[in-house]
């Protein structure tokens, strides 16, 4: 299944009333001036707000994923270090 990212441009008349202008493919985020910037920053902001993500929610999620790698590493290096024994234990007994 792919997904691919979709912008919408819409417009919002005086009473509110949303009217689609256009559907990008791939919204650009780049930033070429000071307002560009503000305004992408503020609708980045305001779509992480209506789906309730917090900054603590994204802290949780890294802080998650690296304990999950570090205990992915010692489990690797225990799994190295006890074949290493048995290949030990193997020499031994030839």
């Amino acid at each position: 299944m792919c997904f691919e990212i979709l912008g919408f441009d819409i417009y919002l008349d005086k009473k509110a009333k949303p009217w689609l202008l256009e559907v990008n493919l791939a919204p650009s985020f780049a930033n070429d001036s000071n307002l560009d910037d503000q305004l992408k920053r503020g609708v980045v902001t305001d779509a992480f707000k209506l789906l309730g993500v917090t900054y603590r929610d994204k802290m949780r999620k890294i802080n998650k994923k690296k304990e999950d790698l570090q205990k992915r590493i010692v489990e690797r290096i225990s799994y190295k270090e006890s074949m290493q024994k048995k290949r030990e234990e193997l020499e031994i007994l030839k």
